[in-house]
């Protein structure tokens, strides 16, 4: 069993623009996990162990501009006639 909550809060500069903080900030028992900014497509996470341990920046290399996934589901849909199109 588990519990989900979301909330979204975007920090601005007073001008309307993001500005500090992590896009995306996951909290769990054990560590937080961080993702920046951009949230479609990010290229970096990092872990914070909670207690003394460092925190792990981890780097990803996406192909393509962020929406890879949803053009390969597409493309799979396409192939094995999945696709519906009204």
């Amino acid at each position: 069993m588990g519990i989900a909550t979301s909330g979204v809060t975007v920090p601005t500069d007073g001008n309307g623009k993001a500005s500090a903080g992590p896009a995306v900030k996951i909290m769990g028992t054990k560590a937080t996990l961080t993702i920046p900014r951009p949230i479609f497509r990010p290229t970096e996470y990092t872990i914070h162990p909670h207690g003394d341990a460092k925190p792990e920046r981890h780097v990803v290399d996406i192909p393509g501009k962020g929406l890879h996934w949803q053009a390969a589901a597409t493309a799979r849909a396409i192939r094995f006639s999945r696709l519906v199109i009204f």
